[in-house]
């Protein structure tokens, strides 16, 4: 199916498990400032700045582009990890395709955002999005660091603001599931709106959680949810060189211990996909030139649900003359027809329905993680416009 997009710049604030407050987790602090990354003097908000108050639990799924930016390859091999502080977010400049210098600009943010905290420079990521092929100012951005330390607090709108790019809406949501008669919290920001496909495409998210579990089950917590959500949308079926899902956790809930195959591992992991689909879904309603949103269902394919998704036309679809986005959700159903159906004009991104085999002849299907997402009906304007660049 599809439907209008508004042409409004609402920013997606939401919560499918509903939080009481869109409060971040505990421990959490953020901030943004303009840096002036693209230019010398800009007033745009450029850099966005997320700090826990003790050392994170990290994980991360990244762009398999091979020609991958700085900062995608310094966190790449650093994650699962832990002890992760900090991360350090730029718009206006990806810091990528610029030689052996990207690197070294990379760990000069890394190292006086480090120093501003006094944390090691091993403790803190960076991210950017922006132009491809001019080296990053990163002292401009080391030189901005101090002031932005002083603004930490708990602004996660802003520090949403300052990592778009092409971006017509601020993007966060947050989730809030029980562990115990503890509450656990989610919250995450993300960018993205072209240059979108699976295995990643042009997007940051970060997600941050009071939740306490470890490196490797956070690991395997987002590397389903972003198999089943980011990687079944496609704006216009370019990858990108710089995208990345961090998501950090702190333990600062005070809940027991996530493990893997525990009900309330489940629990958390069911919030986690639910946050990762309202996220993917708003960026692809976000795509550039986007018109309509199109959905598309997905039955009996034979594979994980973004093979099926780039099989079913890829971004392309014939006589459009224009870009397509459409999604899917993980199928494990095999021998039975796929079926994609759905009208609409430009850009989409995608629920699905997916089925599984059985030993009777109906199958079962199981809820989409695109289903009845709450951020349609709750978005609100955004506090600042989009920026037209050549961007990643």
């Amino acid at each position: 199916m599809s439907k209008p997009i508004s042409t409004a710049t609402p920013a997606t604030v939401s919560t499918s498990t509903p939080a009481k407050s869109h409060a971040p987790p505990l421990g959490f602090r953020f901030a943004s400032l303009a840096a002036g990354v693209k230019e010398p003097g800009g007033t745009r908000k450029d850099v966005a700045l997320i700090v826990s108050e003790t050392p994170c639990a990290a994980a991360g799924s990244f762009t398999i582009n091979r020609m991958r930016a700085a900062p995608v390859d310094y966190a790449a091999g650093r994650l699962p990890a832990a002890g992760i502080r900090a991360i350090v977010a730029n718009s206006g400049n990806a810091n990528a395709i610029v030689g052996p210098g990207g690197a070294t600009d990379e760990r000069t943010v890394a190292k006086a955002v480090a120093k501003a905290l006094g944390a090691k420079p091993d403790e803190v990521l960076t991210a950017s999005t922006g132009a491809i092929g001019v080296r990053l100012p990163a002292d401009r951005i080391a030189a901005a660091v101090p002031r932005l330390v002083a603004a930490l607090g708990d602004d996660v709108v802003g520090a949403a603001e300052a990592i778009r790019t092409t971006d017509t809406r601020t993007k966060l949501v947050f989730r809030e599931i029980d562990v115990g008669g503890k509450t656990v919290r989610l919250a995450a920001i993300a960018k993205g709106s072209g240059m979108i496909h699976p295995q990643m495409a042009t997007m940051l998210c970060f997600i941050t959680t009071d939740a306490q579990i470890a490196p490797v089950a956070l690991q395997t917590a987002l590397a389903s949810a972003v198999e089943d959500t980011f990687n079944t949308v496609t704006v216009d079926g370019d990858m990108s060189t710089n995208d990345c899902v961090i998501a950090l956790a702190n333990g600062a809930s005070g809940a027991a211990a996530l493990e893997a195959g525990t009900p309330y591992f489940d629990k958390f992991q069911a919030a986690l996909v639910g946050l990762c689909a309202e996220l993917a879904r708003a960026i692809a309603a976000d795509g550039e030139g986007a018109t309509r949103l199109l959905v598309v269902d997905v039955a009996g394919a034979p594979g994980p649900a973004s093979s099926a998704v780039t099989r079913l036309g890829g971004a392309s679809w014939p006589g459009s003359g224009r870009g397509w986005a459409h999604g899917a959700l993980r199928s494990t159903s095999r021998r039975r027809p796929s079926t994609c159906r759905g009208s609409g004009s430009t850009r989409a991104a995608a629920r699905s329905r997916s089925t599984r085999t059985s030993s009777t002849p109906a199958c079962k299907s199981r809820r989409s993680p695109f289903a009845s997402t709450s951020a349609w009906g709750r978005s609100r304007r955004a506090r600042s416009a989009a920026t037209s660049v050549s961007t990643t």
